[in-house]
């Protein structure tokens, strides 16, 4: 069987497990896009949708702190982007969908800061 546009050669199940990581990965670069966490090794089922953090997720002050300093930089980038459309720039799918997610950002940040100051 033959694979990919190198044409390397690929046995049995390889094929499909190349294909379904392939697919991971761009599915990845999708979702940290719009401000969804995949965690390392991209785990199924391990995913934290921006405003839905896992309940045992950020536990600590620091780790809270940590997400925080995370989630302003991706909204800081969302609104850098929404501000360029707004002076004309065309922007890209990717790029449109993470300009659509700056309420859920927003309300992530809300609830992790609230949970910061809990936990202080």
């Amino acid at each position: 069987m033959r694979g990919g546009a190198t044409g390397e050669t690929i046995k049995g199940n390889d094929y499909y497990e190349k294909i379904e990581a392939e697919e991971l990965e761009e599915t990845t670069t999708v979702l940290a896009a719009v401000g969804i966490d995949v965690p390392a090794g991209g785990r199924r089922g391990a995913v934290a949708v921006a405003g839905q953090p896992a309940e045992s997720d950020y536990n600590t002050p620091d780790e809270v702190a940590t997400r925080i300093r995370a989630i302003n930089k991706g909204l800081k980038s969302a609104i850098q982007q929404r501000d360029a459309k707004a002076k004309g720039m065309q922007l890209n799918e990717d790029q449109e969908t993470k300009i659509a997610a700056i309420p859920e950002i927003e309300k992530e940040l809300a609830e992790m800061e609230a949970k910061l100051k809990s936990l202080q």
